[in-house]
């Protein structure tokens, strides 16, 4: 009598796993997608127009610094029940 392990490991289809992924980072997206502005579009067109692809490296070293920055403020802020302004006026 022998036994058979079975090595496979279940898979979930791409529409859970996508769920799943926006539900981790949804809400970081949303708080920096929130902070797109008409101020910020102008910026980085003048940017762009000056300094072309030069600073690309730079900005993609940046994005996951800001992410975690941006994750950090939202936990904060439910961890606390207050905003990021008003813990910083409160130091």
């Amino acid at each position: 009598m022998s036994l058979r392990i079975s090595t496979a490991v279940p898979t979930q289809p791409p529409l859970v796993r996508w769920k799943i992924f926006m539900a981790v980072l949804g809400p970081g997206l949303v708080v920096m997608l929130a902070d797109t502005d008409v101020g910020s579009v102008l910026t980085a067109a003048q940017s762009g127009a000056q300094w072309g692809y030069q600073l690309l490296s730079l900005q993609l070293l940046l994005i996951p610094i800001l992410y975690v920055v941006q994750e950090l403020t939202v936990r904060l802020g439910i961890f606390t029940g207050k905003g990021h302004g008003e813990l910083i006026r409160e130091t």
